[in-house]
């Protein structure tokens, strides 16, 4: 029996996603609390 391993999956979606102008981030700046990505939220003051 053939062994798949769920990384090949994860890296084959990443890569197309990238190909089709997704950027990549880092999971050192994604805040699970929030859900979001720190590097991508920005704030207005008024």
């Amino acid at each position: 029996m053939v062994a798949h391993h769920e990384i090949h999956l994860e890296s084959y979606v990443v890569r197309k996603l990238v190909e089709n102008g997704w950027i990549k981030g880092s999971n050192s700046h994604y805040d699970p609390v929030w859900g979001l990505l720190s590097s991508l939220v920005w704030s207005t003051t008024s």
